[in-house]
């Protein structure tokens, strides 16, 4: 439309929902894929998909029979209007105490369009497929995947059996690691799972070499100019984001710190100009290696002890590093069910960067915090990381 010298685009938003039968795309028929495609005359797809699921057959699956409508009768999909909406599923979870994760499939990809919260030990996954285009009225179908791990196989290259991760699509070989790898997919992608200890327990910290505090961190920063972008006219037949402007690294600026010792502070490094990224990954490299040197030269100083800690170590009764009073027993420890001596006596611990006495320590706990220069990680803290300084470091083919 056009009103004096403007121009009005006027765009349809079509929901997400599911139709009537459509069939699969063909790279998808093969049997061992796992699918069920419904093939349903109205606008019932997801209904049927749930009936399926609570009642799976091995002759014809697919076919919608007088048997399915008694068993739908026993589902609860009231006030839910056909073909269902995204939206809806949230209500038919609830009142079917059911989890339904939903996927799509485009240019033989499969991404996740819905995962469910995870609220009930149920769960069922369901594919959405379409066919057509907006401007001939575009058709969607839910189908039932009956396995997700083998819908997905051919999407790894491991041959044996596996498990993917339905939030990121991730492969492991095991059940085991799936689920280790859930808490921290959660934190990324979804909900945080949370697990309370059980009532009564006690939770102790037991990863004392963590106390030991980095010797140097480097903070840094990149800048960026944007550039416009200039691209085609976006595809009506799916949903897309228009890029208009791109960011291009032309600099950055870091520091180095030292936690212990002021004197070894460096200068702010600042650099502008071409090539921002890889002068940076290799700059830091050096000082890398520079913070490594400074560590087997100068982070060795012995311990300097006065008559007050003298005393103090004298009349320690616990060790200041994991918290347990010493005993005898300290001295034993089971390996291989066996019982061993080690010498696990009080001893002097200090920082090795100054030389101060820090405390009286378990010989076992004052080991774990030493200092290892060739093993350390020095952390490089970013501002924007998150943000889109990340992005930096994706486009390029390290």
């Amino acid at each position: 439309m056009k009103f004096l010298d403007h121009y009005l685009n006027v765009v349809t938003y079509l929901p997400l929902r599911g139709n009537s039968y459509i069939p699969l795309p063909e790279e998808l028929r093969n049997s061992k894929k796992g699918l069920i495609n419904p093939k349903n005359e109205d606008n019932k797809c997801l209904l049927w998909c749930h009936v399926r699921h609570l009642n799976p057959v091995k002759a014809h699956p697919e076919r919608i029979t007088t048997n399915h409508w008694k068993l739908s009768k026993k589902l609860d999909y009231s006030d839910i209007s056909f073909p269902v909406q995204i939206k809806d599923v949230s209500k038919i979870e609830n009142q079917n105490s059911i989890n339904i994760n939903i996927f799509g499939y485009e240019d033989k990809r499969l991404y996740p369009i819905r995962i469910s919260n995870e609220k009930y030990g149920h769960h069922m996954e369901l594919l959405h497929i379409t066919e057509g285009d907006r401007k001939n009225d575009v058709k969607s179908h839910y189908v039932y995947i009956k396995d997700f791990n083998r819908l997905i196989f051919n999407f790894s290259n491991y041959k044996d059996t596996k498990h993917f991760c339905m939030r990121c699509l991730h492969c492991f070989s095991s059940k085991n690691l799936l689920e280790r790898h859930g808490p921290d997919c959660f934190a990324l992608n979804g909900t945080q799972a949370i697990d309370l200890p059980a009532p009564g327990s006690k939770i102790y910290f037991k990863n004392h070499h963590r106390m030991q505090a980095v010797p140097f961190v480097i903070y840094a920063d990149f800048e960026a100019l944007t550039e416009k972008v200039y691209s085609c006219q976006p595809s009506e037949e799916k949903s897309y984001t228009t890029r208009y402007q791109s960011h291009l690294p032309c600099g950055y600026g870091y520091k180095v710190v030292c936690h212990a010792d002021q004197s070894y502070f460096k200068p702010v490094e600042i650099y502008s100009g071409d090539d921002a990224v890889e002068k940076f990954i290799e700059k830091i490299f050096e000082e890398v290696k520079n913070c490594q040197k400074v560590m087997k030269k100068h982070f060795n100083k012995p311990l300097i002890m006065t008559e007050e800690n003298e005393r103090d170590f004298q009349n320690s009764t616990r060790c200041h590093i994991c918290g347990e009073e010493y005993s005898d027993k300290d001295n034993f420890v089971i390996y291989k069910g066996e019982k061993i001596k080690i010498k696990n006596h009080p001893v002097r611990d200090h920082c090795h960067i100054t030389g101060r006495y820090r405390g009286s320590a378990h010989n076992c706990c004052n080991l774990q915090l030493r200092l290892d220069p060739e093993k350390l990680k020095i952390p490089v803290i970013f501002h924007n990381l998150k943000g889109s300084d990340s992005h930096f470091f994706y486009l390029k083919n390290w």
